[in-house]
């Protein structure tokens, strides 16, 4: 799959930008890799084996040209679903509060929508999950905008934590990962197809909030304004699954000045629009 990784969630898009984007000039056929490997790579069978990577990085050496278009490579298909239909998210919340009483949801702000759940993970999920994140962390970036037909990851100060992504065949095929992944599609009723990878962070201790080697991401919108007209669409909802019992504060700051006050619980649904009819 060569879409983005954000997969379709099938938003609404306005026939005006649509018909301003098939206007638009594609972009020029060129290996974009700069190692200068695409030409052996290509020798060797890669186009097939690694199609993701090479039929957009090596797109001149493999003869993948128009996968450089974006419109050609995840095009919008007129029959699309959307993960969260108008008027639905009350609904959502209130079934996620009301359904998964196993799971001890709390309610911690009906405006956003933010709700705890104490029993959401098992140890042994918890275990899979640092296990597939273990050796594979890499300094966290931001959003940079998208140049071209690529979105730009930014190295950026208010982010300072370690990440990964469960993106490989051995995290992705794991069974108790994909009972973690179906039991947030059921609480979201997002389907799975309508959902980013799981994002494993890592945040270092330090001894106080101003120390220097302490790790953070600071208050930042949690969308990305270009995914909107694109197949994606815009985020609508962030389910946090907390691994370690070690976090210490007073809350989170939630999309407003003030933050919502919790002991560091097992997950956490926050509404991702401030919209909630």
């Amino acid at each position: 799959d060569m879409c983005d990784r954000r997969w379709h969630r099938g938003s609404r898009l306005l026939a005006a930008l649509l018909l301003g984007a098939a206007a638009a000039e594609a972009p020029p056929c060129v290996d974009r890799d700069q190692t200068g490997n695409c030409k052996f790579w290509t020798e060797i069978g890669e186009c097939e084996k690694n199609p993701s990577f090479m039929k957009l990085r090596c797109a001149a050496s493999c003869d993948t040209c128009d996968m450089l278009d974006y419109k050609k490579r995840c095009p919008i298909p007129e029959n699309r679903t959307e993960s969260l239909p108008p008027g639905r998210m009350t609904h959502i919340f209130e079934r996620a509060l009301s359904d998964f009483p196993q799971l001890e949801p709390q309610l911690l702000s009906p405006d956003p929508w933010v709700v705890s759940f104490e029993r959401f993970l098992s140890p042994d999920e918890v275990a899979a999950l640092l296990a597939h994140g273990e050796g594979r962390y890499v300094r966290s970036t931001a959003s940079g905008g998208r140049q071209g037909d690529e979105f730009v990851p930014l190295t950026s100060e208010i982010r300072t934590s370690w990440t990964t992504w469960c993106d490989n065949a051995a995290c992705l095929d794991d069974p108790i990962v994909q009972r973690i992944i179906e039991r947030v599609a059921d609480v979201t009723q997002v389907p799975v197809n309508n959902s980013e990878f799981i994002q494993l962070l890592r945040y270092m201790p330090c001894d106080h909030p101003g120390a220097s080697d302490c790790q953070f991401y600071r208050r930042h919108h949690d969308t990305i304004p270009e995914l909107t007209t694109m197949l994606p669409g815009p985020r609508v909802f962030t389910f946090f699954m907390y691994l370690s019992g070690s976090v210490s504060g007073p809350g989170r700051d939630l999309l407003r000045n003030e933050a919502v006050p919790f002991d560091v619980p097992d997950s956490l649904l926050v509404a991702c629009h401030l919209t909630t009819t």
